[in-house]
């Protein structure tokens, strides 16, 4: 179902209203009484084709945050010495929240070649690491694939943050070592609600 009073690349806004006032008007521990005057009709239409909701109690935006990734399996197959192998996953975020969200690695296991240590997975050298580019990624050098890295983030609502994680690896030369590593990386969005 779309939403949206207005939108462009640089602003979005949910919803608007025209009325004298409104506001919580009485509370306690259980409930909070809403109030909405000259702003009518108050509640909730629907059809299968819409949603209208009235007042402005109805412009309350239901939180939301929604991540995909391209591709759940990433294979490098023989690494080289001569060349860095890279293998990527395009991850799309949308997020409402009016304070962002945090895009990271929540989880490693398995085995890895040596984490890279300088900025840079270099052919000739037994590294592995990840990067990442988009609007909002995190860093842009290559870091080490560990639990708790924060690839991309937003300190605003989005509609939509693609952000693409590259997994680099290089051998050693001279290779040879029949090294075969297999992990897995848990990639987890999180609204700043």
């Amino acid at each position: 179902m779309a939403s949206g009073e207005m939108t462009s690349t640089n602003y979005y806004i949910y919803a608007d209203s025209i009325g004298l006032n409104g506001g919580d008007i009485s509370t306690s521990t259980t409930y909070t009484l809403n109030d909405t005057a000259n702003d009518s009709p108050g509640g909730q239409s629907t059809s299968t084709l819409y949603r209208i909701n009235g007042g402005f109690q109805g412009m309350d935006l239901d939180e939301s945050l929604t991540l995909t990734i391209s591709d759940t399996n990433l294979a490098f197959g023989t690494i080289s010495a001569s060349a860095v192998a890279m293998n990527s996953v395009t991850t799309t975020v949308s997020c409402n929240s009016i304070t962002g969200y945090s895009l990271a690695i929540s989880n490693v296991s398995g085995t890895t070649p040596t984490a890279v240590a300088d900025g840079s997975v270099t052919a000739g050298v037994e590294e592995y690491g990840v990067a990442v580019t988009g609007d909002q990624a995190a860093f842009v050098d290559d870091r080490s694939v560990i639990g708790g890295r924060q690839i991309a983030f937003s300190d605003s609502a989005i509609l939509s943050s693609v952000t693409v994680v590259s997994f680099k690896a290089a051998a050693a030369s001279p290779s040879g070592s029949g090294s075969s590593y297999a992990h897995t990386v848990t990639i987890t969005a999180s609204a700043n609600f």
